[in-house]
């Protein structure tokens, strides 16, 4: 998703690395959660050979909360008043998403080849729930 609060043509990213789900900010390569054993075990795995319902929500306060089928992803909240001991890298910068658009795709660093396929994609105020 560009975010111009991260720098010109810089990105909040959503995808996966060490097997699970994670955000990424291109402007100082922070994750959410931290890649850490710890971290990752805060995550989930996106499960393969089924539909998924994923949704997330970047709140104006810097709030960041994620669900994956209906469930909490623990790793993957962040914000006020929420508690997520695997944040170090995300909370050293004072960031609050300010996207002006989101992407669809997927992009794989290390060669493997992958298929998604999307469907009822919906952009809401409020969440829709799976």
């Amino acid at each position: 998703m560009p975010d111009p609060g991260l720098g010109t043509n810089e990105y909040l990213r959503i995808g996966g690395q060490d097997s699970i789900l994670m955000y990424n900010r291109e402007s100082d390569d922070a994750t959410l959660p931290d890649m850490s054993p710890q971290g990752t075990a805060t995550s989930e795995a996106l499960p393969t050979g089924t539909w998924n319902c994923f949704e997330y929500h970047l709140g104006t306060d810097g709030t960041i909360q994620t669900w994956l089928n209906n469930e909490t992803i623990a790793g993957l909240d962040v914000g006020p008043g929420i508690t997520n001991a695997n944040a170090d890298q995300w909370t050293r910068a004072n960031f609050i998403p300010k996207v002006t658009g989101v992407y669809f795709g997927w992009e794989s660093y290390g060669g493997d080849v992958n298929t998604f396929w999307y469907d009822d994609v919906s952009i809401q105020s409020t969440r829709v729930g799976c």
